[in-house]
């Protein structure tokens, strides 16, 4: 290697360097920094793939899914690499690395096909590994490090727009091939996974640019091309992953509600539209009032010029675009899906929690329009004229400087409690436990990033002590019957405060942690679930959710009848979600009765009709009733106990068990 060389290929080294420092920064992180990072949301994909190695299967039993199945991110990957390394956070970790890999090689690989030059594609690269914004929903967590929510999402409209800049300048099939079956895969999985966002929002578009491109050119002949009958059979394909997702009964909206923006919301909608773009980038605080003269104000100011680099290369192109005929393939189906994505975020609210507007979106658009910087840059590059060479070298610099600082600042930053986590089920452990119970909701997260700590503890997570909390969770435990004794609670001292007394009692504690207390439960006393079960045994209590009494409620949780011919005890109202059958088991104790039966177990329905009944002898402790077959048009059932007047009667539970 010559000094001539050197000279020559300057930039190109420069360009290489700095991305191959932030693939670098990438693997470390991945490798040793998600346990610290992991969230609520990142902790739910982690135990994700371990549930589904662990069941060997993709649609996971007993298993409350987020917004989404999931699978359209490194899930799937990140299965198998938990399958190698029996680690949740070095599994995924793997799978993000390939991620970025795979981004940065197609990244390139489109803008080869463009005949964008060689250093100036790097450039787009290197814009793309850029940590802009890494909270959360950040534009890092969303891709390249923790759960990577969108990464295989956004692997769609690429694809496609690789393979249709291939087909525009009249490449054979047989030499991307495998691109389209990648591109085929990632939108069945994508579509099984999410619906119908990505078909909207990047498979549309970009048909909408294949019949724009036949209309300009004034042949009406020319839509029936290999590029539009490709796109067609990708959007068949996609709405069939659709049809299956829905049999699943997976794909729901549980999160941002897709409702119409009132007209009165306008402006304020396409304003926090607009800004959301730079705050994608970094480039406005979310809620911090932070002075620009500070250094972490500065680095706000430099991501906001960035973001506006990348608009600006965009509009620069559709104004030099005659200039540039080469490239409008690839500009007009980049502006096709950025006016799509427009149209729909301005048009559909899609506020999170109707407050914040969710800029995560602007990712379907936004990366793609990446790839217009590299070529807005080697435009301006081959002028050779000092303003223009300035701008680009100017705008390189501050991408080297951002780089450096936020990667700096990511790996520090990242911080949970890591430590007590690892000390909390240490403990269980060394006393045998093997389930901990967090109760409460300062303790959903810490429960949360807790599962994939230690692999020989289960973690589930409570709202309270009646209410299991889904959304991205198993739902195993919520079921009072698979708990077994002795199981651990985390809780804080006003959980604890808060819960009945009869409950408290029972709870012994072993350490503190920070804010949180660590109990054993020695007696089964928790119920988070008291639906009509899917299959296994449903096991309720006199206190469980939706329950009411009426008699003496005790210090054990029992219920005690006052000798009154009344109800002493009525359930929640139970909904049906589909034709079943079940055995119900109620147990009780009789301390004083003048007749033969203490009381009477009914089931009725919504149109208050007795589907089931048995009377509960004085001589028996359990009465089973066999084979209650419940129907959906039934609606919802409810368990009802009434006494017989002087009889005295304890209730303990009641068991519903699928057939």
């Amino acid at each position: 290697m010559n000094k001539t060389w050197i000279k020559e290929h300057w930039l190109e080294i420069l360009l290489c360097v700095g991305i191959v420092i932030q693939i670098g920064a990438l693997a470390v992180f991945n490798l040793t920094r998600l346990p610290y990072e992991s969230n609520y949301d990142s902790s739910c994909a982690y135990a994700q793939i371990v549930e589904m190695w662990r069941q060997k299967r993709i649609l996971l039993k007993d298993w409350a899914y987020q917004t989404t199945l999931g699978i359209d991110s490194p899930v799937l990957l990140g299965v198998l690499f938990y399958g190698i390394t029996k680690n949740a956070f070095t599994a995924f970790g793997l799978a993000n690395i390939v991620t970025v890999i795979v981004y940065a090689f197609l990244f390139y690989d489109i803008l080869k096909q463009a005949d964008v030059k060689k250093n100036m594609r790097l450039l787009a690269v290197l814009f793309l590994l850029t940590p802009y914004s890494t909270g959360q929903l950040g534009y890092m967590p969303m891709l390249f490090t923790s759960a990577g929510s969108y990464a295989y999402k956004l692997l769609v409209p690429l694809l496609l727009i690789d393979i249709l800049v291939r087909m525009h300048k009249g490449q054979e099939i047989k030499k991307y091939w495998y691109l389209i079956l990648f591109a085929t895969f990632f939108v069945f999985d994508t579509a099984v996974s999410s619906g119908e966002y990505i078909l909207l929002c990047a498979v549309l578009p970009l048909i909408g640019y294949e019949i724009l491109h036949v209309l300009i050119g004034n042949d009406i002949k020319q839509i029936f091309n290999k590029r539009l009958g490709f796109l067609i059979l990708e959007s068949a394909i996609y709405v069939v992953g659709i049809k299956v997702g829905r049999r699943t009964g997976i794909i729901e909206s549980v999160g941002s509600q897709m409702m119409l923006t009132k007209a009165k919301h306008f402006p304020s909608v396409i304003a926090k539209c607009l800004t959301g773009i730079f705050q994608l980038f970094g480039g406005i605080p979310d809620y911090e009032d932070i002075p620009v003269t500070q250094t972490y104000g500065m680095m706000y100011l430099f991501r906001f010029f960035l973001a506006a680099v990348i608009l600006a290369s965009w509009i620069y192109l559709l104004k030099h675009l005659k200039e540039n005929e080469k490239y409008k393939e690839l500009v007009g189906m980049i502006t096709c899906i950025f006016a799509v994505n427009l149209i729909v975020l301005i048009f559909a609210n899609v506020n999170y929690a109707t407050k914040t507007f969710e800029y995560r979106y602007h990712l379907i658009s936004m990366i793609p329009m990446i790839l217009l910087t590299s070529i807005a840059a080697s435009d301006l590059w081959e002028k050779r004229k000092l303003l223009e060479q300035t701008i680009v070298l100017v705008t390189i610099v501050l991408l080297l400087f951002v780089n450096v600082y936020d990667y700096k600042n990511y790996m520090r930053d990242c911080y949970n409690y890591q430590g007590d986590m690892q000390g909390i089920t240490l403990t269980a452990e060394q006393e045998g436990v093997h389930l901990i119970i967090t109760i409460g909701s300062e303790s959903i997260s810490m429960g949360r990033c807790m599962r994939n700590v230690n692999p020989n503890v289960e973690i589930s997570t409570w709202g309270g002590y009646n209410h299991g909390v889904g959304w991205g969770a198993s739902t195993y435990y919520f079921d009072n019957a698979h708990l077994k004794t002795p199981y651990m609670v985390l809780m804080t001292q006003k959980e604890y405060e808060l819960m009945p007394k009869q409950i408290a009692k029972q709870l012994e504690e072993v350490q503190v942690f920070g804010i949180f207390r660590l109990y054993r439960v020695k007696e089964n006393v928790l119920d988070g679930d008291n639906t009509l079960p899917q299959s296994g045994t449903n096991r309720d209590f006199c206190y469980s959710s939706g329950y009411e009494y009426w008699g003496k409620m005790e210090s054990d949780g029992n219920v005690l009848s006052s000798g009154k011919k009344e109800t002493v005890l009525r359930s929640n109202k139970k909904k049906i979600e589909k034709d079943a059958a079940y055995d119900i088991v109620v147990h009780y104790e009789v301390l004083k009765s003048k007749e033969d039966s203490a009381a009477t177990f009914r089931v009725r329905n919504a149109q208050d009709e007795i589907i089931a009944e048995q009377e509960m002898p004085s001589d028996a402790t359990k009465i089973t009733i066999k084979d209650v077959s419940v129907i959906t048009g039934m609606e919802w059932v409810r368990y009802r106990i009434n006494a017989e007047k002087g009889s005295k009667i304890r209730i303990r539970s009641i068991e519903t068990i699928a057939q």
